[in-house]
């Protein structure tokens, strides 16, 4: 799935997401694939994240990870939970 616009996620989205353009993409629900955020694109995530986190843009992570977090500009708040896969 391609977020090129800004998207709010309430829900279940079974599928990777790529976001571009400089779209802002914002996870309230649960994303069981990959997030990839390419560069001058952001995505905040509050939910939950099943899959890798590959950022080339702007992420901050309130929510729940289990996965990697891969690059750099990541916020990561005291209160989120990042459970790598080995």
């Amino acid at each position: 799935m391609k977020i090129d616009e800004n998207l709010t996620i309430h829900n279940i989205v079974t599928e990777n997401i790529t976001v571009v353009n400089s779209a802002e993409l914002i996870v309230l629900g649960t994303v069981n694939g990959n997030i990839t955020i390419e560069s001058n694109s952001s995505s905040i995530i509050h939910g939950i994240v099943n899959g890798i986190i590959y950022n080339y843009g702007s992420c901050e992570i309130f929510g729940t990870i289990y996965g990697n977090v891969i690059g750099e500009n990541i916020k990561i708040d005291q209160n989120s939970i990042i459970i790598k896969n080995n």
